[in-house]
């Protein structure tokens, strides 16, 4: 994940855990889980929905995942996300992964990093 031009490896929400890759994968895939189960425990929804709010302790059921996958917070910082982020600057000129990001993919096991959609095109970085 990235926040802005940074990459933060091992990013871990909503508290900015860092993690090695492989319990990274382990703990993001608990906190979908988590979230999910308020989903479906849930029986009741807030009078303000988290589209108009956000935040990971908002009071709908799975807001902390809706906010995860956001790159932009409700004050209008930026956070990691490895979903909304691509490999693209503000500018749309590709990013170039920083050497702890490389470190972190290469202790993790990752040979190569493949993005669909960005950066132009379906193509490896």
């Amino acid at each position: 994940p990235r926040s802005g031009e940074k990459w933060i490896p091992g990013w871990l929400p909503p508290a900015g855990e860092i993690l090695p890759l492989a319990q990274w994968i382990s703990a993001l895939d608990e906190f979908k889980t988590r979230q999910l189960a308020k989903v479906l425990d849930s029986t009741e929804m807030p009078k303000a929905s988290w589209s108009m709010q956000g935040g990971y302790d908002h009071p709908q059921p799975g807001a902390a995942l809706l906010q995860y996958m956001m790159r932009d917070m409700p004050d209008g910082s930026r956070q990691p996300s490895i979903i909304y982020n691509g490999f693209l600057g503000d500018d749309y000129q590709p990013l170039t992964l920083d050497l702890a990001m490389q470190h972190w993919l290469r202790a993790g096991g990752v040979r190569r990093v493949c993005s669909g959609h960005l950066p132009h095109g379906d193509s490896p970085l």
